[in-house]
């Protein structure tokens, strides 16, 4: 038992210098833990927000639930007539910025239609960059390694969601509902311009490891 335990620390270890000495790997779990530490916490949020800053009701709240959920929805339709992982490298951070944007007019959202839209919007593009992710490191990822990075991925997604929610609303307690929301998406559009002044890398190391894999080789798509 005690050689098991060691096993599963070492492993666990290995999992995570994997992650990190890969530099596709590492920029999108970064990534993805910022989405969830900044974005994801308007779920949290959301009643206070309803009821304050929107006078809604249980009925409203409910609606605004199901326009983001809608919003997940058509997003996962839209992914599921894709073909290949050509292209997803650009959602990554289109979708971080968008779900920032989102979010920051949200945040100054005083009508409820509106709210609804905002809301349906952010529920995508969240939906983006966690798919897409998701597709490149199953594609790029070892197979033996393949465990370890989906269990990072997921830690790194709905690991982080409680953890964001408390700090968003330990502070919206002091600060203000809109006032958090905002700050998450300044600090979410920050990571996401960081995130970009290594783009050209990040895309060049997925290029040559989708050629490796012999994915997309020769066509166009490779050229964009």
């Amino acid at each position: 038992e005690k050689r098991d335990g060691k096993r599963v620390l070492a492993e666990v270890v290995d999992g995570f210098g994997y992650a990190w000495h890969f530099f596709p790997i590492r920029q999108i779990l970064l990534l993805l833990c910022l989405l969830s530490i900044t974005i994801m916490p308007y779920t949290t949020l959301l009643p206070a927000f309803a009821r304050g800053s929107l006078h809604g009701d249980s009925l409203d709240y409910g609606l605004m639930v199901t326009a983001s959920g809608i919003g997940c929805l058509v997003c996962n339709l839209l992914f599921a007539i894709r073909r290949d992982v050509i292209g997803l490298d650009k959602i990554i951070p289109l979708s971080a910025m968008v779900a920032a944007l989102c979010l920051a007019g949200f945040a100054f959202c005083r009508s409820l239609p509106l709210s609804f839209l905002i809301l349906f919007i952010l529920g995508g593009v969240s939906m983006a960059q966690l798919t897409a992710s998701n597709v490149i490191l199953q594609t790029v990822v070892d197979e033996d390694k393949r465990g370890r990075i989906m269990s990072l991925y997921i830690m790194s997604f709905i690991g982080m969601i409680p953890v964001g929610g408390l700090v968003a609303g330990a502070f919206a307690e002091r600060f203000g509902v809109p006032e958090i929301l905002l700050a998450g998406s300044c600090l979410c559009l920050s990571g996401t311009l960081l995130f970009l002044v290594g783009f050209t890398r990040f895309r060049t190391s997925l290029r040559a490891l989708y050629n490796k894999l012999g994915i997309g080789t020769g066509r166009a798509g490779m050229q964009g």
